[in-house]
């Protein structure tokens, strides 16, 4: 009973042997696979390693221990060999990744949007603005944004701690109107000028016209039916007087 346990055992330790000689092959191209790969592979060879030590350790009251040391041996060596190779290059990697890093460090963190006051342009100066520049809050970071008209509404904040989020505010305030910029943008798709030239340029341009204006609609929340509506009120508003159309 004892031999057969033996040789099970001995069927083990050359299963986990031949692992070994599998994962030499893998590693043929080693320098294109990624940090995570190689700790997989390191913690596998660990594995193996462990396994072959146990199934020794079995046969250690056997007659089959001491044949089987040279291919214990053999094995080691493999397995040293293997971790060196997996360690050299995962050092070689983590080496690039800090240069990668200290390359980050150099570079700007993020450049400033600019809104100079145009309300087509408010939208898209939001959206970035708040992305990136709202977790660095700074009255200076709203100041060096803008220019013309925007700038003159926060021009008599002062720089204090809540000053940033009072601004903000201010800007909001005055540009972030649904009703206005919905219209404004209902009007730069009736006010696209008649294609008198016909050619791929003329359409191409037409056609980013309406979809920019589109999705600022729908980035405004308006649904089709309200979209529907607002062009037509936009349209009746075209065709009326200054003075109906601020009743209206």
């Amino acid at each position: 009973m004892a031999k057969q346990t033996s040789k099970v055992t001995s069927k083990k330790i050359y299963f986990e042997i031949s692992k070994l000689d599998d994962l030499k092959i893998e590693l043929e191209n080693v320098e294109t696979q990624s940090k995570g790969y190689l700790k997989l592979h390191l913690d596998n060879i660990n594995k193996i390693k462990e396994k072959i030590e146990n199934y020794m350790n079995e046969l250690v009251d056997s007659d089959e221990h001491e044949s089987h040391m040279p291919i214990y041996k053999e094995a080691n060596k493999k397995i040293t060999e293997i971790q060196s190779t997996l360690l050299n290059y995962l050092e070689s990697k983590e080496n690039i990744n800090i240069k990668i890093e200290e390359t980050k460090i150099n570079l700007p963190k993020f450049s400033l949007p600019s809104f100079k006051g145009d309300l087509d342009q408010w939208l898209d100066f939001k959206t970035i603005f708040e992305d990136t520049i709202i977790n660095n809050s700074s009255l200076n970071n709203i100041k060096n944004s803008l220019s013309g008209d925007a700038a003159s509404i926060i021009k008599g904040f002062s720089s204090t701690p809540d000053t940033f989020d009072k601004a903000w505010l201010a800007l909001n305030e005055r540009y972030h109107c649904t009703r206005d910029l919905a219209y404004k943008y209902c009007n730069n798709i009736l006010n696209i000028k008649y294609i008198k030239v016909t050619n791929s340029r003329n359409i191409i341009e037409l056609i980013d016209t309406v979809k920019l204006n589109l999705r600022n609609l729908e980035l405004l929340g308006i649904n089709e039916e309200q979209l529907g509506n607002m062009l037509l009120t936009t349209f009746i508003l075209k065709k009326i007087d200054s003075n109906m159309n601020k009743d209206f």
